[in-house]
């Protein structure tokens, strides 16, 4: 197995697009949006790690590091999956937000 070939979805080169907007808190949200990293092999199957960071034009920033579930198979697209992820950012300026998201399809 290739494990440079971005386009075989059991790769371990393979990457997912993520692009949300983090539950409101403190009157407001952010978006965070990104690639994750390559797949992690895990018995039967594999996830990915995303980390980023959200922010406000004002300079208000939080980070961010989450671990997907394990891949999902697309009902009749044997070769194509989504992850799941959900988690919190940091804890800035009293107060964090939740993150929950699906990934899109390799």
């Amino acid at each position: 197995m290739d494990n440079n070939n971005y386009n075989d979805p059991y790769g371990m080169g393979h990457v997912h697009a993520y692009s949300l907007a983090v539950h409101p808190q403190n009157g407001h949200s952010h978006l965070a949006m990104g690639l994750t990293g390559p797949a992690l092999p895990i018995p039967g199957g594999h996830f990915h790690q995303l980390a980023g960071y959200v922010s406000r034009k004002d300079g208000h920033i939080h980070s961010y590091s989450l671990s997907t579930s394990p891949a999902m198979q697309i009902a009749g697209a044997s070769e194509r999956h989504v992850h799941y992820f959900r988690g919190e950012t940091s804890h800035n300026d009293g107060h964090h937000h939740e993150m929950e998201a699906y990934l899109m399809p390799e």
